[in-house]
């Protein structure tokens, strides 16, 4: 028991902290990730802070594709997107392309062979590339995670994603229709980076 309990939170505490990397945007305002970390801009469920040590900013915006925290817990599938970006300096400027890594927990390894990522935008495709696969692995007996990154999501694409009416994803096999909670966080993050 100890040790399910300790895997689970374990995975838990991995899922957010590799897909969120800046924070977990899921609440507003967003926490401060570091006492190093000023937070420059908010915009609904995505921010962009100011990191002195690095000279950098970081942003971004997480949401579940497929599931809720509490599935984790149930043991039930989840997938996660992060969109993400990263600037040399102080200065808040608009990025070029922006970094989407995805994130799922499920039973087994249901996408490292096929990791190809499909975003349409009201029908019409945005994006069809293959993704990096950057961890594939099993958490015990029970739990299999892979994070996957895209990392030229470029401001047009991002454009026709954020201002769809229908969104679909797909990951592998895997096909999603976004709801407005996603695609809210989809423009947010549209709204932070468009300056």
């Amino acid at each position: 028991m100890y040790r399910k309990n300790s895997l689970r939170l374990i995975l838990l505490f991995g899922l957010f902290a590799i897909s969120t990397q800046c924070f977990q945007a899921q609440t507003a305002p967003a926490p401060i990730p570091s006492s190093d970390a000023t937070l420059l801009k908010q915009v609904g469920k995505a921010g962009a802070f100011y990191f002195k040590r690095s000279d950098q900013i970081k942003g971004s915006a997480f949401f579940y594709a497929f599931g809720t925290v509490d599935d984790v817990y149930k043991d039930q599938d989840v997938i996660t997107l992060t969109l993400n970006f990263q600037l040399p300096g102080n200065v808040f400027k608009r990025p070029e392309t922006v970094s989407v890594s995805i994130t799922t927990k499920s039973t087994d390894t249901k996408y490292t062979v096929n990791h190809k990522l499909k975003l349409l935008a009201d029908a019409k495709v945005i994006v069809d590339t293959e993704t990096n696969v950057k961890m594939a692995r099993r958490e015990g007996t029970k739990y299999a995670t892979e994070i996957f990154e895209f990392n030229n999501l470029g401001f047009k694409q991002l454009e026709k994603l954020s201002k769809a009416k229908k969104v679909v994803m797909q990951l592998g096999d895997t096909k999603l229709v976004l709801g407005d909670e996603q695609r809210n966080a989809l423009r947010d993050f549209y709204n932070l980076v468009k300056n």
